[in-house]
C-alpha cells in the first residue's frame, strides 16, 4: 500500500509506505459500470441472512448490526446512496466488484464488523473489488471512505477511489 501523504491507524497489513510519489492514473481509461434498472432491496437489511443478486442498488444498502449477507458474484452499483454495514455485520462474496456511483455513495463499516471479498477474475474489471465514478458530490466530506473501530476488512483486489478519503 502506497500512500502519497502520510497516514495514521494501527494493525495495518501490510504497513503501508508514506510519501510515496504520485503516478498518472492507471485506471483512467476503465469504464464505470452502467447502472441499470433498481432493484429494491428495501434500502435496509434489518438483522438478516441474505443472498443478494448483482445489480443496481439505488439509494445505496444499509445493512443493520448483526446481520450477515452474502453477495453472489458479479457487479453491485451503489447509486446514489453509501453501502453501510451495521456493528457486528459481515459482508461476504467470491468475484465480486462494488461501484460506488453518484451523490452520497461511500462505504461505511461499523465496529466489530467484517467484510471478506475476493474480485472478479477476468474481464474489464479482473482484480478490481472497489471503484467510484470519479465525482466527489454529496453530502459527506471530501467522499469518505470510513472504517470505524476493530472491523476486519479482508479483500484481495483494488480499491480505486480516486475522489474519496479513507479513513
Amino acid at each position: 500500500i502506497g500512500v502519497s501523504g502520510s497516514y495514521s491507524g494501527a494493525n495495518l497489513t501490510p504497513k503501508p509506505h508514506a510519501e510515496v510519489e504520485p503516478v498518472d492514473d492507471p485506471y483512467f481509461a476503465l469504464p464505470v459500470p452502467d447502472s441499470g434498472a433498481c432493484i429494491d432491496a428495501e434500502n435496509k437489511l434489518s438483522q438478516a441472512e441474505v443472498e443478494l443478486q448483482p445489480g443496481t442498488y439505488c439509494g445505496g444498502i444499509n445493512i443493520s448490526p448483526q446481520s450477515k449477507i452474502t453477495m453472489a458474484p458479479g457487479i453491485y452499483i451503489m447509486k446514489d446512496g453509501p453501502l453501510r454495514i451495521g456493528a457486528g455485520s459481515s459482508l461476504q462474496g467470491s468475484e465480486v466488484l462494488i461501484a460506488l456511483v453518484g451523490e452520497n455513495s461511500i462505504l461505511d463499516v461499523s465496529a466489530n464488523s467484517s467484510i471478506k471479498l475476493t474480485s472478479p477474475k477476468s474481464g474489464v474489471y479482473a482484480n478490481i473489488q472497489f471503484m467510484s465514478d470519479r465525482v466527489a458530490d454529496g453530502k459527506f466530506k471530501g467522499e469518505e471512505w470510513t472504517t470505524i473501530s476493530s472491523s476486519e476488512f479482508e479483500i484481495d483486489g483494488v480499491m480505486y477511489l480516486p475522489e474519496h478519503d479513507i479513513w
